[in-house]
């Protein structure tokens, strides 16, 4: 752990034991104590000491009257109670600031707020990731995960992933410069970013350019030029975009549909179509639907481009469809998965369901040879590592069936897609070998080695996106 993330963790420590984490919060916080030993190992400690100052403090309630003569002289601690007591205090808050043989102290910011007993999280978006992103100087992020309101950031390494309150997702790719003005309102100076809203109630603006773009529940790709030229692509659903006009020119707005792409040139004349290219954002759409990590041979195919699965046939890769992402599940699914630290085909006991009122959003990871033969096997193996928790994975004919109208894509008819189960043994005649998965520890990671003869390889990968209360 870094000085900088261990920073920001003891922040969120003091948050969460002043109850101001919200749910987005709260839900990255168990996250990391899942993911990261060390963290839990020092949210432990914390906990430990606070708990131990507060029964102290519990027993000692009666020093704030001493020191407001309040209590009568013969009530008042000893100079050794009070000496202890004011130890324990002092070394309370010297294992913040330098808890883990650290000598660098919480940022300024930090610690006034956890004086002051309360973060305002009405006033910042969220790092959902950064693993590998560098920031300027003039723009690093508070406590570690924390965009504040109104401040410039300019990404010059990597991509980041950020939650605004309104739940919008967002995602940018360096080099990108950008401000957050409030909950649903962004400024993009320059720079490439994918916005997804997980439904109509999330509302969010993005003014770039000449341009201003409001969505509701969809997603969308957006590009920048530092000359005032803007390109928008729709990936799902609709957006509404607003050029400004130049001098008394009345206001152009239009409406784009998913699959279209429109640019301006910052100049106030208007939109243009433009080809679709949904390349433009290929780096960054993984990580806007919530995966953080894959190998190198995964494609990831952005809508709508995602409907024909047939033709995503490649001998080298495999390719995956973001299916249904933050899909509420209102009926009994009826099927068994594996879960968190199981493997197939290995771990048949401890299987479970999806239960009803939890949000998935679901993935299709697809091998498919470009001309699939019998008793020539193909061979791929890698991982994919999700933001949140994989609940299961859908593997044989009958979960791949039970599951294709409850999380598959609307429209698409896979009853016309022969032989895309897994093997769980060695077919035909042996040559072909079986297929093989496993789901980390922690539940965020798919290792796979998938062979393939005369059919495909279809996986879907189930993962959890319920708030804490869902989870209960």
């Amino acid at each position: 752990m870094s000085e900088l993330e261990h920073d920001g963790f003891l922040y969120r420590i003091a948050s969460y034991q002043d109850g101001t984490l919200s749910a987005t919060e709260l839900s990255l916080l168990e996250q990391e104590l899942r993911e990261d030993p060390e963290k839990l190992k020092l949210f432990i400690q914390v906990q430990k000491t606070s708990v131990a100052l507060t029964e102290l403090l519990r027993q000692e309630s009666f020093i704030e009257r001493v020191v407001a003569n309040e209590l009568p002289e013969q009530a008042s601690p000893s100079g050794k109670s009070l000496f202890a007591l004011a130890m324990v205090i002092a070394a309370s808050i010297a294992f913040f600031v330098f808890a883990g043989g650290r000598s660098k102290s919480l940022p300024p910011t930090a610690i006034a707020q956890w004086s002051s007993g309360h973060t305002d999280s009405s006033e910042h978006a969220v790092l959902t990731y950064a693993n590998l992103a560098s920031w300027s100087k003039s723009s690093v992020p508070v406590a570690g995960n924390l965009l504040r309101y109104r401040s410039s950031y300019s990404l010059e390494k990597g991509a980041a992933r950020f939650e605004l309150p309104s739940g919008a997702v967002v995602s940018v790719a360096a080099p990108t410069s950008f401000n957050i003005l409030d909950g649903e309102t962004i400024n993009l100076n320059s720079g490439t970013m994918i916005a997804r809203l997980p439904d109509s109630r999330c509302e969010l603006k993005v003014h770039a350019g000449d341009m201003e773009i409001r969505d509701h529940g969809t997603a969308f790709g957006l590009t920048a030029n530092e000359n005032g030229k803007v390109n928008v692509a729709v990936f799902q659903g609709s957006v509404s975009a607003h050029v400004k006009p130049s001098d008394d020119q009345p206001a152009i707005e239009k409406v784009i549909k998913s699959g279209k792409s429109f640019s301006s040139d910052g100049k106030g004349t208007g939109l243009d179509e433009v080809p679709f290219d949904p390349k433009l954002y290929q780096d960054i759409w993984p990580l806007t639907i919530g995966i953080d990590e894959a190998s190198s041979m995964i494609e990831f195919v952005a809508p709508p481009q995602n409907r024909d699965l047939k033709s995503l046939a490649n001998n080298e890769k495999l390719f995956l469809v973001a299916e249904r992402l933050g899909h509420y599940v209102n009926r009994n699914v009826g099927v068994d998965f594996f879960g968190a630290g199981q493997s197939w085909p290995a771990s048949y006991p401890g299987r479970h369901k999806v239960g009803l009122g939890r949000t998935v959003s679901s993935y299709l990871l697809i091998y498919q040879p470009v001309a699939p033969e019998y008793g020539k096997p193909s061979s791929l193996s890698g991982s994919i590592r999700f933001q949140h928790e994989i609940l299961g994975v859908a593997v044989n004919d009958a979960q791949l069936k039970k599951t294709d109208r409850e999380f598959g894509l609307r429209g698409v008819d896979y009853e016309t897609l022969m032989y895309r189960r897994l093997e769980d043994i060695d077919t035909e005649e042996g040559l072909l070998a079986a297929d093989r998965l496993q789901i980390s520890e922690d539940g965020h990671e798919l290792t796979f080695q998938l062979n393939v003869g005369a059919g495909r390889d279809h996986i879907r990968i189930l993962v959890d996106e319920s708030e804490p209360e869902e989870k209960k």
